[in-house]
This record gives structure tokens, C-alpha cells and sequence, in this order.
């Protein structure tokens, strides 16, 4: 992996050798081969903003400035996107009133800023996508790259029931001025805390059946860990169209930074899963926090599951909070890394015709372009902004 370090890039953000400056930007970004507008994003993602807010995550529409700086977001007429990172004091990004600052220059509005919650439902992809936590996520502890502790809760209702779910739609179906749910491309299911994998299968069976009498035909996801017999997998065809993403998160470190019924989830046994899980017909993929492993460490395991996927993985960065104290790998420390696996990654998906969706992740590596593959996808929760 090379380093960044001969770019003169000195920043004080948290725990990362980051950018200070446009101009560094825009530099880093012509040697990577990327849009200023990508890398501008990253960054922010990976240092978080300092604010005014007594919050310990913001959210919010990111409507950029247009400039020079930015000039395929301005010829493309794709200036709007969401973002939730952690307010931290050591940023070179800023929040004053309704503008973001860097380099002591305002580049972008801030919209609809605050907390991050941690809701019980929420749109995606103009509000044709819905996730659920059925369970209480905030009730969920043990990983140590989770951020999800230190959310406000606001997850208290139970989904779990029929009762319950045949509630929670008509009454958010009335909500949304809508008659059915026929509108939704996919219900992901985004939360862990079952049973065990037979209460999963049962729910989801439950979920089919209940959105199913209000016209929803689209995908059922399910993003978690949980699942992991051939059996199970099998019996989820009742549930097509399906799509299982793995919760991954890291490939090292496992009895350190995952809770310990995450731990049996490693890479032989992800490979294994997804294999059955394109056997059965589903859709099947990984989610993965990139930070947490060496360089050598992502392009070993990356290199054996880009074969066992039929949907690109959604690759976080990894977001670091006040409360959390070395979790980053030192390689993870330098910009660099983060850029290095971008194109690795860019070239280990080459053969295939899988992209990232801007949708589904707001701390991906990905925003504007793949490769030289300009991503036209929606990236707003809501068709408006807030």
C-alpha cells in the first residue's frame, strides 16, 4: 500500500492523516483518479463534523455548492446527499448555522440537521425503500465498531407479531397518504437480537405473509448474522424475492471486536453461507466496516468472497466516536488506505457487473463514480428535502 504522506497532508483529525486544505483535495483526488465530490464525502464521513449540537451523531441533507471544486456533481445535477456522523471537536469539518466548513470556507448547505436516532422504521431511495427494526436494536451491545450504544433510542415498539406488523403498516400506510405498500422495492430488515436463526426464518415468513395481503411484491433483506444452516436457507425460498447480506463487519480481530454470537460468522463460514445462499436463488452479500483490518488483511478476504456474491457488498467506513479508543487499525490511519482499497476494490469487481448503490450506504467509498462507471442511482431517503 502506498502512502499519502509525501502530499504534505498534516491534518489534526480524529486519529486519521487527513486533508486540511481544497487544494490537498483536489491533488489527492486527480492522483487517485476520483471526483473531488467522492473524496470530499469520505473525508467527512471518516472525521465526522464539529458542531454546536449536544449530540453524539448528526444527521442530515448535504446539498453541495455549486462550484469549480465540484464540477460532475454540477454537470450531472447531483448535489444532494445524506449523511450521519459523529460530532467530533478534533474535525476539520464544521456545522455554523446552515452551511459546512472546511479549509475556512462554507462548501455545501446543511439541511434538516438532527440526531441520529435510532428510529423503529425509516425510508431509503425515495421512500421506495423501507427498514424495519422489528426488535430493539438499542438493546444490541457486544461490538466494539458499533455506534449504535450511543444512539438516543428510539426503537421502543416490538414489530414481532402479526398484530403488530399488520398495525405498524396500515398506520403507516395512512401516514404516507398511500392505500398498499405496492409503491416499496424492498423492506430490509435491519436489525439482529432473535432467538436464533428459526425465529429469523419465522419472522420473515410473517413479514412475507402480512405485506404480501397489502400488495408488496419487491425484495425482502434481511442484513444480520444469524442465519447460517443449509436448511434455513433453503426454506427461505418461501420468502422470495429474497436477499440475505451477511453482517461481516471485519475479517480479524473477531474475539476482540465482535460480539461473541457474531464471532462463528468468519470468513470459511460467510463463504460457505453464501455459496448456499446462490444455490437456493437469493440474492446473497456481505456488509463490512472498512478500518478494522490491515490493507493485506481486505484484499485476502475480499479476494475469496467476490466470488460468492450476486450483489455488491456495502462497505462502510468506519466511524469513530468519542467514547471508542483504538479501533482503527494504524494502517487505517492514513488516507491512503482508505483510497488504495477503493481501487483495489474497483479492480476485484472489474469482471463482474455488480456496483455499489449510493442508496443503500452514506459512509460507502462510493458516491459519483466506480471505475470510470458514473453511479446514477437515487441517493435521498425522501423524493424531498426535508
Amino acid at each position: 500500500m502506498s502512502s499519502i504522506a509525501d502530499s504534505n497532508i498534516r491534518g489534526t483529525s480524529p486519529g486519521v492523516t487527513m486533508l486540511t486544505t481544497m487544494s490537498e483535495l483536489q491533488h489527492i483526488a486527480s492522483r487517485y483518479g476520483i471526483p473531488n465530490e467522492d473524496l470530499f464525502i469520505m473525508a467527512l464521513n471518516l472525521c465526522g463534523v464539529q458542531s454546536g449540537f449536544d449530540f453524539g451523531r448528526i444527521r442530515f441533507a448535504l446539498t453541495l455548492d455549486m462550484c469549480e471544486q465540484f464540477t460532475l456533481a454540477e454537470r450531472r445535477r447531483i448535489k444532494n446527499f445524506y449523511l450521519a456522523v459523529p460530532i467530533r471537536e478534533d474535525s476539520d469539518f464544521s456545522v455554523r448555522g446552515d452551511r459546512l466548513i472546511f479549509d475556512n470556507l462554507a462548501w455545501a448547505s446543511v439541511i434538516g440537521a438532527t440526531e441520529d436516532l435510532c428510529d423503529t422504521n425509516y425510508p431509503r431511495r425515495h421512500g421506495t425503500v423501507l427498514n424495519i427494526n422489528p426488535n430493539r436494536r438499542t438493546s444490541c451491545h457486544g461490538c466494539q465498531f458499533c455506534y449504535t450504544g450511543y444512539q438516543v433510542p428510539n426503537d421502543k415498539d416490538l414489530l414481532l407479531t402479526e398484530p403488530t406488523l399488520c398495525c405498524f403498516f396500515e398506520k403507516w400506510i395512512a401516514e404516507h397518504g398511500g392505500t398498499n405498500l405496492s409503491h416499496l422495492e424492498q423492506i430490509a430488515v435491519v436489525t439482529g437480537c432473535f432467538k436464533d436463526e428459526m425465529e429469523v426464518l419465522n419472522f420473515l415468513k410473517l413479514l412475507r405473509r402480512v405485506t404480501a395481503m397489502l400488495d408488496f411484491k419487491g425484495e425482502i433483506f434481511y442484513l444480520g448474522s444469524q442465519i447460517s444452516s443449509a436448511e434455513v436457507i433453503a426454506a427461505l425460498r418461501d420468502v422470495q424475492p429474497f436477499a440475505y447480506c451477511i453482517s461481516l463487519e471485519c475479517f480479524e480481530n473477531r474475539e476482540r471486536l465482535v460480539r461473541d454470537k457474531k464471532r462463528m460468522m468468519g470468513i470459511g463460514n460467510v463463504q460457505r453461507v453464501l455459496d448456499l445462499c446462490l444455490k437456493y436463488g437469493h440474492v446473497a452479500t456481505f456488509s463490512y466496516i472498512l478500518g478494522l483490518d490491515s490493507f493485506e488483511t481486505v484484499k485476502a478476504g475480499f479476494s475469496i468472497l467476490v466470488k460468492c456474491v450476486n450483489r455488491f457488498p456495502i462497505v462502510n467506513l468506519l466511524q469513530v466516536h468519542k467514547q471508542q479508543r483504538n479501533l482503527r487499525h494504524t494502517e487505517a490511519n492514513d488516507l491512503g488506505y482508505y483510497l488504495e482499497t477503493r481501487l483495489f476494490l474497483e479492480q476485484s469487481f472489474s469482471g463482474t457487473n455488480l456496483l455499489p448503490r449510493p442508496w443503500e450506504n452514506y459512509r460507502g467509498l462510493w458516491y459519483l463514480s466506480f471505475r470510470n462507471i458514473l453511479l446514477n442511482d437515487v441517493r435521498m431517503p425522501w423524493s424531498k428535502l426535508p
